[in-house]
């Protein structure tokens, strides 16, 4: 189980450091801190920690964790 938490946890720290809108994206930047993982089990993982997507600042649908979906939306 801990590589599920480590992935967890650098999905998290993805999430709440950059604007990201799509799976491809996170899958990418997944990828660069050594994860390698189908569209799957991302889409499972995004479920369990409860992503959404909330409109930016900029205005684009980003991926927000739940205690910062309020802070986004404009």
């Amino acid at each position: 189980m801990k590589v599920k938490n480590d992935r967890l946890e650098a999905l998290r720290m993805i999430i709440s450091s950059q604007e990201l809108g799509s799976q491809d994206e996170l899958l990418d930047a997944l990828k660069k801190e050594g994860f390698q993982l189908t569209q799957a089990t991302l889409s499972r993982d995004l479920k369990q920690l409860k992503v959404a997507k909330a409109a930016s600042m900029r205005g684009n649908y980003v991926y927000v964790l739940p205690n910062d979906a309020s802070a986004r939306l404009p």
